[in-house]
């Protein structure tokens, strides 16, 4: 079973200080994106993901210091025990019950998409649901694998992942396409699309955490 797989280069456009969180687009309708984020085009093409069904994008851009963190630090799976989003090959939700439910074979057609200018990140390649209701895995792992600057990966909404300490002082672009089978969509949490494209499934109006 493979939960991490390396998709290819990652080109990053200028950046222009962008902070979006699972904003929900229209894969392949450039009209379904606001025109300060139209630089990303090419790399919402490059995941493959289906045209013409809602994912969820988030771009982060940001001076980074060292020794600081531009993402969520420690090691985490978008699924927690309640819900997750991004799918891995069995849609949305990925609820986790104890005993876990059987592990389905991943499918790239959903799932997470996720790449960055500087690497700082590393993931590991197992589907894990010891977790919190944050997402945060609560048993040991094994070893993880350093994500590659300017590469894309894709991974399910169960492979542990980390953001790393800035080794400098840097400007940080950080890019995640999350395809449209998802559990929820946290509206204090997330951007809303101003030309209008919603999600295609629950909206929670409360806090994440």
């Amino acid at each position: 079973m493979t939960a991490l797989l390396h998709v290819g280069k990652a080109d990053f456009p200028a950046p222009t200080n962008i902070v979006v969180n699972m904003m929900p687009i229209i894969t392949g309708d450039a009209s379904s994106l606001p025109e300060h984020l139209q630089g990303y085009l090419p790399l919402i093409a490059s995941t493959g993901l289906e045209r013409g069904k809602i994912s969820y994008l988030t771009i982060h851009e940001s001076v980074v210091a060292p020794g600081e963190t531009q993402r969520r630090p420690g090691a985490h799976t978008d699924g927690t025990v309640i819900f997750g989003w991004g799918g891995g090959g069995w849609g949305g939700g990925s609820p986790a019950p104890s005993p876990p439910p059987p592990k389905p074979t991943p499918k790239p057609t959903k799932g997470i998409y996720m790449a960055s200018s500087d690497g700082r990140c590393r993931a590991w390649n197992e589907m894990r649901y010891d977790v919190n209701e944050h997402g945060s895995v609560l048993g040991a792992l094994g070893e993880a694998e350093m994500m590659e600057p300017g590469v894309m990966y894709w991974m399910t909404d169960r492979t542990p992942h980390e953001s790393l300490p800035s080794l400098e002082r840097h400007h940080r672009q950080f890019f995640r396409l999350v395809a449209d089978e998802i559990g929820i969509w946290w509206a204090q949490h997330s951007t809303a699309n101003p030309l209008g494209v919603r999600p295609n499934c629950s909206i929670e109006y409360g806090r994440k955490f």
